[in-house]
């Protein structure tokens, strides 16, 4: 039950913004003093770790609180009611003064719904919220702005930005980027990597409040029928080091590791490559394995906000039927449909249209061309 009469948005705001104030002042108190970077990063992340949890256990005792500065309540898994808070996204900015971009999250997850959620810029004096709602200005510039990671060379940020001629800027906390974007400093945010919930939950609940949009997710299938017996097809797309052989040069890819020489369930797989010149980094747990049936790999780092690779064999008539589907979804927030059809997908159809190309040089047989579907 509520301990206070406030709203939970209400909450959400007001906690985030005394947060904010709190940390912006210890933020002045240890520059003054000359504390180093790294002791800077802890001790915003513990003061303001200990000042939030108290502040939503007073109002909402009975809720569960997930923290990126906490041990995992697994209790979070069965309740309808979860906090996702981090107490600073962009501690390394905020470590270094005078460097605005830095922000606190506080968001609830309710029954399956964000339903509250703010964001604090505190070096601007702000809090972004669900309610009330903000209003986007006016563009400003003739080209569009994206904002990216200003530590991290990103591929999509980089063909998103040359596919709609945009001017780029670098920030730091992904609260600050989504609140460039809100304020109208910003049209794009593009992120290319993973992230946990309390990185994006508030942003997320913020921007979709002002109008944001998040991208569907996307699918392709793709049926090749290869002559031979199923043992001897499925030996072959089941040894990890074979994905060197089916992908295309362009990429420079290469298997960094993986725990097991061939994979079965919990299996787990580094890669790297290269994307016009870009190094990218991909990792891979294989989520499902049946024998000489199918296997699913899953992506746990990578360029994707998701991507389900679902791999099924079947023996048909002296042949054996395989067929892909891939589930994925794009960081690009409300433009994911766009760098879609302007980029990614080409990219997948020529990807696989190698893959096709070299599987059924090997096996004979032929292979479908893959189709695209939309997926809720």
């Amino acid at each position: 039950m509520p301990a206070t009469g406030e709203s939970d948005q209400d909450i959400a705001t007001r906690v985030a913004t005394e947060a904010g104030s709190m940390l912006h002042e210890l933020r002045a108190e240890l520059d003054a003093m000359g504390t180093h970077y790294w002791d800077m990063k802890d001790e915003g992340d513990v003061a303001g770790h200990r000042f939030i949890v108290q502040a939503l256990r007073a109002a909402r005792p009975d809720d569960v609180i997930l923290s990126e500065e906490a041990a995992d309540d697994r209790r979070r898994l069965g309740a309808d009611r979860v906090w996702i808070v981090d107490p600073i996204d962009g501690t390394s900015e905020f470590a270094d003064p005078p460097r605005w971009d830095w922000a606190v999250h506080i968001a609830l997850w309710e029954s399956g719904r964000l339903t509250a959620g703010a964001v604090a810029m505190p070096s601007l004096g702000r809090t972004f919220a669900m309610d009330p709602v903000e209003v986007v200005p006016p563009k400003k510039a003739d080209k569009p702005i994206l904002v990216t990671s200003r530590t991290r060379n990103t591929y999509a940020a980089v063909a998103v930005a040359q596919s709609l001629d945009c001017l780029v800027g670098r920030l730091g906390s992904a609260g600050a980027k989504t609140m460039a974007v809100v304020m109208g400093e910003a049209d794009i945010y593009v992120h290319d990597g993973g992230m946990y919930q309390w990185d994006t939950a508030a942003p997320a609940a913020v921007a979709a409040a002002a109008g944001g949009l998040m991208a569907r997710a996307h699918r392709l299938t793709l049926r090749t029928v290869l002559p031979g017996d199923l043992p001897t097809v499925f030996a072959f797309f089941k040894n990890p080091y074979n994905l060197e052989r089916i992908t295309p040069p362009f990429l420079a890819f290469k298997v960094a590791s993986s725990t097991d020489a061939v994979v079965r369930e919990g299996t787990r797989i580094a890669y790297a490559m290269r994307l016009h010149g870009i190094p990218l980094g991909w990792e891979s747990r294989i989520a499902e394995y049946g024998e000489n049936s199918h296997f699913a790999d899953e992506q746990l780092r990578g360029p994707y906000a998701q991507w389900h690779h679902r791999h099924v064999f079947r023996a048909v008539d002296g042949h054996v039927e395989m067929t892909d589907e891939v589930t994925y979804r794009l960081p690009f927030g409300p433009l994911g449909r766009l760098v879609h059809a302007l980029v990614v997908r080409a990219q997948l159809r020529t990807i696989f249209a190698y893959r096709s190309h070299v599987i059924t040089t090997q096996f004979g047989g032929h292979a479908d061309a893959p189709r695209f579907t939309e997926v809720a």
